[in-house]
């Protein structure tokens, strides 16, 4: 593999940052104490929530909470935004809330858990995208049509379908949005080599 590419793929590799991320993110939930293993309400539920995604977005950016804006609307907006991509529902708090109220699925530790795993994955997208604009806008034009060559050569199969048989010069303006995937596409083929 060529050595630039090499580089650029170490440089946006979400391992460099996810382990010390999980491991910040593991000590809040591990310190977040709930008043009980079930909420009572969904107003229960949202204030739990609320307490716990401040805490947990503090944890993953190591910040003290306290340097943190707070608006109870805003982060319960936040909250929602996030429950809607776990439980893949436009109403996704209502989902965490029956799981919280009856201890199904984990119940309400089960949700602060997904929560988490969810804050720590923004959080590196986050991160993965920071690292690629930074990296590859710096790079010369014919380097990185150079770049997306040997990509090419060696990713070619984890492109989806439709880019496959496309050259260096037709893939350069979706280069970056490839590269911020490249991280979780690799990750998924290898999770489906386990199987």
């Amino acid at each position: 593999m060529d050595a630039q590419l090499e580089r650029l793929l170490d440089g946006i590799d979400p391992q460099r940052t996810a382990d010390g991320l999980q491991q910040r993110a593991d000590r809040v939930f591990n310190a977040f104490t709930l008043p009980s293993a079930r909420a009572q309400s969904g107003s229960e539920m949202r204030d739990i929530l609320v307490r716990f995604w401040r805490k947990m977005r503090a944890g993953v950016l190591d910040i003290d909470e306290a340097c943190l804006p707070r608006d109870d609307q805003h982060d319960w907006d936040r909250c929602q935004e996030i429950l809607r991509r776990i439980y893949r529902q436009p109403d996704g708090w209502r989902v965490a809330a029956e799981l919280s109220a009856t201890a199904v699925d984990g119940g309400l530790y089960g949700v602060l858990k997904r929560v988490a795993n969810q804050i720590v994955l923004d959080r590196v997208r986050e991160l993965v995208s920071q690292g690629v604009h930074s990296l590859w806008w710096r790079v010369p034009f014919e380097t990185r049509l150079s770049i997306i060559a040997e990509y090419l050569k060696a990713y070619r199969m984890v492109l989806p379908p439709q880019l496959r048989d496309r050259d260096a010069a037709e893939l350069h303006e979706s280069f970056p949005k490839i590269l911020m995937e490249h991280p979780f596409t690799v990750k998924r083929f290898r999770e489906l080599g386990r199987h």
